[in-house]
């Protein structure tokens, strides 16, 4: 099981000022339309990634967190030893757990961070093998982040979980290369746009060649891969002319090197995407992961100021605007998550977390 969150990756097509006769991401899209995949709810915009990242390998959602509780990573996560999470479930499976991140290990703690979820390896800009650049950016390529997962699942025996959080996409854009789309391709005339979409060619470029090279494996694997964020490079006035709901929402894609279904998520949180991955494998649940499935019929996809219904197709801004079982449900969460972050939990005592094999 490969995690991929991809740093600021984002569909361009969303925006209304894009040029819809020049695609960046072709193969990304086509891959997109046979896979399970939708639009991810994302709590930030132009930054947040590790809070992104927190709810994707956690299933606890930032919504329920006080408003003082604005970063787990750095606020309580680092006191927290053998947290539950995807990777502690997956290695009681068997599964070994590595962590790649092409980057320094300052950012949100994550070495206290990544030891703490429950991965065996945690590889960074100084441990990583595959290290290359391209041109002027000053952050290790997608293409080198994914021969790097290629290599340490290579290096292990059994089955693999790899979280990989890329960097090549992230700020600053302007000077990065040489050559990039023209105005007439995607109608932005300013460098930082330009040079943001010409990274997006790298990603998908890079995301092709890491698929060709997943069909030669012959361990079963599945993907997950989604942007955490929207970049700000489009200004305030993308914001003004597309709306909240647009930027907060990037790619998400689940599939297989086996075989995958194209499936629509529509809107998803990235709390639930262990779930899909689960359907997708027909794996037994956990009584929390069932819970999940409950709550994700509910409201697919929410975060503080955006709770989305999906029998009325649309946002609304506060959970009093929900129906009653929407409601309930989501006090049920809140009751949860207390527990087991600053509660007793109890919830973890009484194997609220673990597989019922019987």
């Amino acid at each position: 099981m490969i995690y991929i969150m991809n740093e600021s990756f984002s569909d361009p097509f969303d925006l209304m000022e894009m040029n819809k006769n020049w695609d960046p991401i072709p193969f990304t899209r086509m891959l997109g339309e046979t896979s399970k995949s939708g639009k991810m709810l994302s709590q930030g915009y132009g930054g947040g990634t590790a809070n992104i990242e927190f709810e994707a390998l956690t299933g606890l959602s930032m919504e329920p967190f006080s408003p003082t509780i604005t970063t787990p990573f750095t606020q309580f996560l680092p006191k927290e030893s053998d947290f539950i999470s995807v990777v502690s479930r997956l290695k009681k499976d068997g599964h070994v757990a590595t962590a790649i991140h092409p980057f320094d290990t300052s950012m949100y703690k994550r070495r206290d961070n990544y030891a703490n979820l429950g991965f065996d390896d945690f590889y960074y800009n100084d441990t990583m093998k595959y290290t290359d650049k391209i041109e002027n950016n000053p952050y290790i390529s997608d293409e080198s982040a994914y021969q790097e997962v290629l290599y340490r699942m290579e290096k292990t025996e059994g089955y693999d979980f790899v979280h990989l959080v890329t960097m090549q996409g992230h700020t600053p854009y302007d000077g990065k290369y040489t050559t990039t789309p023209s105005m007439e391709q995607t109608g932005f005339s300013k460098e930082g746009p330009n040079q943001y979409l010409q990274d997006l060619v790298y990603s998908d470029q890079a995301m092709e060649d890491f698929t060709q090279q997943l069909k030669k494996i012959e361990e079963p694997t599945v993907v997950v891969f989604w942007g955490d964020h929207w970049p700000n490079v489009f200004g305030e006035s993308a914001l003004l002319n597309n709306g909240e709901e647009v930027l907060h929402h990037t790619p998400v894609l689940i599939f297989s090197n086996q075989s995958s279904r194209s499936e629509n998520l529509e809107k998803i949180s990235p709390i639930y995407f262990f779930n899909e991955v689960l359907s997708l494998t027909n794996a037994k649940v956990t009584p929390f992961e069932a819970f999940l499935l409950e709550l994700k019929e509910e409201i697919p996809a929410f975060e503080k100021g955006m709770y989305y219904e999906k029998e009325k197709g649309q946002y609304v801004q506060s959970r009093e605007e929900l129906n009653k079982e929407a409601q309930d449900i989501l006090e049920e969460y809140d009751w949860i998550m207390y527990d087991r972050t600053v509660g007793d939990k109890d919830s973890v005592q009484k194997g609220f977390f673990d597989v019922n094999m019987k």
